[in-house]
């Protein structure tokens, strides 16, 4: 390809950079793509020999620019900003799967014919400079990564009462923030104002800073009146093409907020999960450093309580870590036995008492490269396998104050994503393990180095779960032992499909579990499907339909959301009567009964950072006559509406919902307290003010202690109040 055939080419494209200057221009050959991992923008590539540099064009179709003839109120553009709440930040994003803090500031000005820079550091070169102590609706802010240094990193537009709405990175979501935090007002930069302009080009053809329009230098093309103010200057016009895409004065700028190279970790890459992972109810949890007390107050466990809970939370805005502390002392009102010393003592007599100050320890998100969380209120899956799945370690305490505001178990999960395969891993209560999950995968022809194309769609994986203090009945059937029950797993799984906004695949999974007086093992082949369909929001829905075939003592999902109860009390509709009849006493009791088969069915909704609605039912039928201890029919619904905010407001409300069945042959009795294998858990919260939240909850579920009695039915109000640091 020549060099005036480039040129043409380049001409033709609405504008792009490269990463490196072209040694021999006159020696490239170039093609048009349409790169996946870095959807939605579009990429030329251009290759010489075997070196390739690819650019990205500007502007792409998910960003349309809407001709307007003059500037929108601020109440419409803050209108604008608002409809992308809760959208995902995504490194290099301008299209509705996700943005970048640039990305969002174009997406917005672009409907009110706004053609603003690519970046936010080339943004801060147009537009009207204005002081702080002036600041308006619509303007845009500027920061900086490190305080005092010049580099512009970032930007966010004002909303007014010292908020600024952002694609914040360590949020991962378009939300809110204040520019009189700590951490903001040390990084703050400066403002740009464009509602006193009128719409129209800023950005040049390949979508840096337009020369001219206002701080820059060159093109004729300028408002009178801004030269007029002094505010813009006459030059000699656009530099040539060639020399602003890079070829000629050696530039490696690309369209892009950072560089590649600065991409954090914890940053999501690639298909949105949209799993839910938590449990219980995080409240409004706050992204902000603060110091805060929390109180609470209700019946539970049989008495009234009061609690108390200073808290202190720190939420780093770079690297998304977040650190949550509090001190629970609980206070009683009526019904306790004993006196307020006594019950005060009773809460910190032992070691493991002292994790409850630990409330919550988080770094990334679940689908990111690396996720790390230790918490109270976590859900534990792992992959595709039968040996755990929706794990849910405080579905019981002993103490239930401890549940609603600082529930007994602190869970552990680690995920790490790397090119050739990745792991999970899962633990139920760091300080006294009780049960402990792991996955490990892998893509064979990463490893092999092969370019095969059947062969990159495969990926294998190991799973393993254990339970190496699983209780059964003892020589007398008022005592128990202590056993052990562990799982293996092997899982081949094959993507018949994928592309940005499906994912399509099979699997294969062999598992054994292997417990004190015995062995079985079950099989599963299923299909999961994975879309994530873009309008006006990132709608994410997951299906699964898996069916088995089981040994006689094999249960699937064994390790299932109720096994916190399940390991002392088999929840079964048919164990009413028995003293003692733990979940291993189950799995030896099977192993005279035939074979069975068994369907699993699972369906996700997520309106990302909004709304959440997981739905699963499993049900087994005997290959023959079997007892009718185990009946094998479970059904779970998590629902979560997230980040609903007040209009015109940043005020927030979060409302949860978590219900499980769990081997039930009978409708009757649901929704009552005399049936032990239903666990029910609602929540709501609200931030009232910008220093005070609001919460309610309501549990229903048997005790840890005693496990054969009548379900109880909680309920607690709380109250938080929160300073930003």
């Amino acid at each position: 390809m020549n060099m005036l055939a480039l040129a043409f080419i380049l001409q033709l494209t609405p504008g792009w950079s490269l990463d490196t200057p072209i040694e021999n221009p006159s020696e490239l050959q170039c093609d048009l793509q349409n790169e996946a991992e870095l959807d939605p923008l579009y990429r030329l590539r251009l290759t010489q020999g075997t070196k390739d540099w690819v650019s990205l064009l500007w502007r792409p179709s998910t960003l349309r620019l809407t001709p307007k003839t003059q500037a929108p109120t601020a109440d419409a553009l803050l209108d604008s900003a608002r409809e992308y709440l809760g959208t995902p930040y995504v490194w290099g994003g301008v299209g509705r799967r996700g943005l970048d803090c640039s990305g969002f500031v174009n997406a917005v000005y672009a409907k009110h014919g706004y053609d603003l820079p690519r970046v936010s550091r080339d943004q801060f070169r147009v537009g009207v400079k204005t002081p702080r102590s002036r600041l308006a609706p619509g303007d845009l802010l500027f920061f900086v990564t490190t305080p005092g240094t010049k580099k512009i990193t970032h930007v966010g537009m004002y909303v007014g009462d010292d908020e600024f709405i952002h694609a914040a990175r360590g949020k991962g979501k378009v939300t809110y923030d204040r520019l009189t935090s700590r951490y903001y007002s040390a990084r703050f930069a400066g403002a740009r104002r464009f509602l006193s302009l009128k719409p129209g080009r800023f950005s040049d053809k390949i979508g840096r800073y337009r020369k001219g329009r206002l701080y820059g230098e060159g093109s004729t093309d300028v408002d009178p009146v801004l030269l007029e103010l002094g505010l813009a200057e006459v030059g000699g016009g656009d530099d040539d093409v060639l020399s602003a895409i890079g070829l000629t004065d050696g530039s490696t700028d690309m369209l892009t907020e950072h560089s590649a190279s600065d991409r954090p970790v914890q940053l999501a890459s690639g298909f949105i999960k949209g799993t839910v992972t938590g449990v219980g109810p995080s409240m409004v949890a706050t992204e902000e450093t603060s110091l805060g007390l929390r109180l609470g107050g209700g019946h539970m466990a049989g008495a009234y309580t009061f609690v108390l809970v200073p808290e202190f939370t720190y939420f780093g805005h770079d690297n998304a870590f977040s650190l949550n502390l509090g001190v629970p002392i609980h206070l009683p009102i009526a019904s306790y036995e004993g006196t307020f010393s006594d019950v005060f003592k009773e809460g910190w007599d032992k070691p493991r008492d002292y994790t409850k100050v630990v409330r919550g320890i988080k770094f990334g998100q679940k689908e990111s490269d690396l996720y790390v969380e230790l918490s109270r209120t976590l859900s534990g899956t792992l992959g595709h396998g039968q040996l755990m799945r929706f794990f849910t370690p405080n579905i019981s305490s002993g103490f239930l104050p401890e549940y609603t505001l600082e529930a007994d178990a602190l869970s552990l999960a680690l995920d790490g994503y790397l090119g050739f395969g990745g792991f999970e891993l899962f633990l139920d209560d760091i300080i006294v393990p009780r049960v402990f999950g792991g996955l490990f995968f892998l893509r064979p022809s990463v490893l092999a180095g092969s370019s095969n194309e059947l062969l990159k769609r495969l990926s294998l994986a190991v799973t393993f779960a254990s339970d190496v203090e699983a209780p059964m009945t003892g020589a007398s059937d008022a005592t128990l032992d202590n056993g052990s029950v562990h799982g293996v797993g092997l899982d081949a799984e094959y993507k018949f499909y994928k592309s940005d906004s499906l994912d399509i695949k099979s699997y294969l999974d062999g598992s054994g579990l292997f417990y004190t007086g015995g062995s079985a093992f079950g099989g599963a082949l299923g299909v999961l499907i994975r879309a994530n369909i873009e309008s006006t929001s990132t709608h994410v829905l997951r299906g699964r339909l898996e069916l088995r075939l089981s040994g006689s003592s094999f249960i699937p999902s064994y390790f299932d959301t109720t096994y916190r109860l399940g390991r002392f009390a088999a929840p079964s509709d048919k164990m009413d009567g028995a003293s003692t009849f733990t979940k291993l006493d189950l799995l030896r009791s099977l192993e005279d009964d035939p074979s069975r088969w068994g369907i699993y069915t699972e369906l996700t909704y997520h309106l990302f950072r909004r709304f959440s609605l997981t739905a699963s039912y499993e049900d087994a039928g005997a290959i023959g006559d079997a007892s009718q201890s185990y009946v094998g029919r479970n059904m779970m619904m998590i629902a979560r509406v997230q980040d609903v905010y007040w209009p015109q407001t940043s005020r927030t409300m979060d409302f949860y919902l978590a219900y499980h069945l769990r081997n039930v042959d009978s409708a009757s009795g649901l929704f009552t307290r005399d049936k032990r294998n239903e666990y029910i858990f609602v929540a709501a919260s609200m931030r009232a003010t910008r220093f005070i939240e609001l919460s309610a909850t309501v549990r229903k579920a048997v005790h840890e202690d005693t496990p054969f009695e009548r379900a109880a039915i909680d309920a607690m109000l709380g109250v938080a109040f929160r300073y930003e640091l």
